[in-house]
């Protein structure tokens, strides 16, 4: 004879246990041991950047200054990057932007350089263009 009643329903089971899941360095995880990126190497990296872009249309327009500002600023934050990640380094705390200082500080001086050679060559042509209009 069968039961008019269901049967009894089991007691409550204690809540599964969930593993956590892996994310890889980078995509989200963000831990104690993920590196930061030094935001003065980025600045740095930028400004460069922009001073590559200013000389290459200074240069094309005339003239050659523009580029020396953004130069400079690039390649002294460039070097201030340079000395945090290596204070950082030896700390042992995980800081990237090293190579991104480096870049800065390269672009920067090449900028420089350039803007000033620029500017000599466009000085040293006016100079010759006045003496050719005397002579």
């Amino acid at each position: 004879m069968s039961s008019p009643f269901p049967p009894p329903t089991p007691p409550y089971a204690a809540p599964r246990q969930v593993p956590p899941t892996y994310q890889a360095p980078g995509h989200g995880a963000g831990g104690p041991g993920a590196p930061r990126t030094n935001p003065v190497a980025v600045v740095a990296l930028v400004c460069s950047l922009v001073g590559v872009l200013a000389l290459a249309v200074q240069t094309v327009t005339g003239g050659g200054w523009l580029g020396l500002a953004p130069g400079v600023a690039g390649a002294v934050c460039g070097h201030v990057a340079l000395a945090q990640t290596g204070r950082d380094r030896r700390a042992g705390l995980p800081t990237a932007g090293r190579g991104m200082a480096v870049a800065a500080i390269v672009l920067g001086w090449a900028v420089v350089a350039f803007a000033v050679l620029v500017v000599l060559a466009f000085v040293a042509a006016a100079l010759l263009m006045g003496l050719a209009a005397v002579a």
